[in-house]
């Protein structure tokens, strides 16, 4: 059964069977390496860091944030969090 997360949620708190994606408005996804970053910004809640990230492909900053999870029985990946809301 997923995790479920709430909008405090920081890169510290996320299952390592989940995966966090950034998605530019541009379409530019990365998977960041978020082990390497300071203890400190691991700690931050996502939606906190999103006006500092910036995409390396367009350069525009405040990127969206998924949480996806494996559904379980094949059915592949789904998304279980984002921020912003849709």
């Amino acid at each position: 059964m997923p995790r479920e997360y709430d909008d405090t949620v920081a890169v510290d708190d996320i299952a390592p069977c989940d995966q966090m994606e950034l998605v530019c408005a541009c379409g530019h996804k990365v998977g960041p390496a978020w082990a390497l970053w300071p203890k400190q910004a691991r700690r931050t809640p996502i939606k906190a860091l999103r006006p500092s990230l910036r995409c390396r492909s367009c350069g525009l900053r405040g990127p969206g944030v998924k949480i996806s999870s494996y559904a379980g029985g094949g059915g592949g990946m789904r998304v279980i969090w984002r921020w912003p809301r849709d």
